[in-house]
């Protein structure tokens, strides 16, 4: 745990794993506790099977006791780890099975969680109203229960969704959000705001709004060893250079996603993109980094992984006449 709140995620998650292994653990539950955590830590360094690994263990002795509410939360943390590695359709299954698992059961943080994941889910397939339904519904839940923790995951969703539409409103809640999450020290909570401001300021062409957080963001997750963010930032700061007109910047940010040691399949989509439609600009072969950035969107079932890549690989055949 000390290891943890010191940003040596990558210890951490290995003395989890001597604690299951050495300490003497025989506890059930106690077990279960420790792989969660071991999960929670391999995800923020990237190490995304690991993390999977780990959740399913915690989740099958959980559902073993019988245990809804617990094994609710696992699916829940199971369909985040999924969506990561570019499962979308697997992590919205996750998704609703959390929520079916705690169907009935008295609405506490869980289903505060159940229903902000959800909101996110949405988001990020550019389904905006559900995704301001249902994370209403989360903030609603979080502030009676006093939860900032939650109330910061799911004002970043509401938040994103409504600046994804063009309403200030959202990147007034995204504010918010962001506030609460580096009052409390909660570093995943603080990285998608950044995230998510920088993408889609660099979206809707707010190259400032963009460039301050993602500056920020690269940062804050280098200083704490979150690897899992510091690829995807990287990659964004590339998009937005790209939108700006520096060539040359953008090159050299996408090759530092690219290369970086965290960088899993949606950075390097963000990244190949830019690559791309670069080439293709200075009349270079872009087909590699295209091609790439298509087979790595597809999987996604997302817009805005698709959209980019379709659109730079038309650019690319319009540039090819």
């Amino acid at each position: 745990e000390r290891a943890a709140r010191l940003g040596a995620h990558r210890e951490a998650a290995r003395m989890y794993h001597l604690a299951l292994e050495r300490g003497g653990v025989d506890d059930p539950l106690e077990r279960a506790g420790l792989l969660a955590a071991a999960a929670d830590e391999h995800y923020v360094v990237s190490e995304h099977e690991a993390a999977i690994a780990a959740v399913d263990a915690a989740l099958a002795v959980h559902e073993g006791r019988g245990d809804r509410l617990r094994a609710g939360d696992m699916r829940r943390r199971r369909s985040r780890y999924l969506w990561v590695t570019g499962r979308s359709a697997d992590a919205r299954e996750e998704a609703r099975l959390s929520t079916e698992a705690l169907e009935g059961l008295p609405a506490g943080r869980e289903t505060a969680m159940a229903l902000s994941n959800r909101a996110q889910l949405a988001m990020l397939e550019e389904d905006c109203e559900t995704a301001v339904e249902l994370g209403v519904r989360a903030v609603e839940l979080a502030e009676r229960l006093g939860d900032d923790a939650v109330l910061a995951h799911a004002l970043t969703n509401t938040g994103s969704a409504r600046f994804i539409r063009g309403d200030d409103a959202g990147l007034a809640e995204l504010t918010r959000a962001l506030r609460l999450a580096l009052d409390a020290g909660m570093e995943e909570h603080v990285a998608r705001v950044y995230c998510n401001i920088g993408a889609v300021g660099t979206r809707s062409r707010r190259h400032d709004l963009a460039v301050r957080h993602l500056d920020a963001g690269i940062a804050y997750t280098t200083e704490r060893g979150l690897d899992g963010w510091v690829g995807y930032l990287l990659a964004w700061r590339g998009a937005v250079a790209l939108s700006m007109g520096h060539w040359d910047e953008a090159e050299r940010w996408a090759v530092r996603a690219g290369e970086h040691p965290g960088a899993k399949e949606l950075d390097h989509i963000v990244a190949l993109t830019t690559l791309g439609v670069l080439r293709a600009r200075r009349g270079d072969d872009p087909s590699e980094a295209l091609e790439g950035a298509w087979a790595l969107s597809v999987p996604t079932g997302e817009l805005q992984r698709l959209g980019p890549a379709a659109a730079a690989r038309a650019e690319a055949a319009l540039l090819a006449g």
